[in-house]
């Protein structure tokens, strides 16, 4: 029933490895030129300076789609073209060092995330999740003119953290169930 194995000798080969020959070393031998890494951290900070405008136009863009949005309603075109501008901020303030902004405009997308049909909820749900979405405008509006960057800054932190509690409230209170978790 059982065939009997033939006994297989083998032998294992290891090529020779000529890569180490072939790449140029540099800095201290750990792959890393520390030199590229300067030289980049310059061009982000002559970067930072050119940052600083678009940061206003932006924050002047994310004021006017969170008022087209207060005319039109939150909900349909205004209300999306007001996300996409937050979720614009979120993903570029932090890189040019304004953290708290890339927080409270975090926080302005997770309110949009939370809920799945707004034009769905009652009247009075829908203006206090606007009245919310503003406040988080004049929370980024506060972090610019301010110049508040560091996350430590005592009245920046408090700020954007007591404005995520109030979203995490707001989504607990008014929307139970439809938070994704995002």
């Amino acid at each position: 029933m059982a065939e009997e194995q033939e006994d297989t000798t083998f032998q294992m080969i290891t090529p020779p490895n000529h890569l180490k020959s072939k790449v140029k070393v540099i800095g201290s031998g750990d792959g890393i030129d520390m030199e590229a890494v300067a030289r980049a951290e310059a061009a982000i900070s002559e970067l930072s300076v050119e940052f600083d405008d678009w940061l206003a136009d932006e924050v002047e863009r994310l004021g006017k789609a969170q008022e087209r949005a207060a005319r039109e309603g939150i909900t349909g075109e205004a209300g999306d073209e007001f996300f996409r501008v937050a979720h614009d901020l979120k993903g570029q303030a932090g890189t040019f060092g304004y953290p708290l902004i890339t927080d409270t405009c975090a926080s302005l997308c997770r309110l949009f995330d939370s809920i799945k049909d707004l034009e769905s909820q009652p009247d009075s749900v829908i203006e206090k999740f606007a009245r919310l979405a503003e406040n988080h405008v004049f929370t980024v509006r506060a972090l610019v003119s301010g110049q508040i960057k560091d996350i430590s800054h005592p009245m920046g932190k408090k700020l954007t953290q007591e404005l995520y509690a109030t979203t995490l409230k707001f989504i607990e209170r008014f929307l139970p169930g439809e938070d994704s978790g995002k």
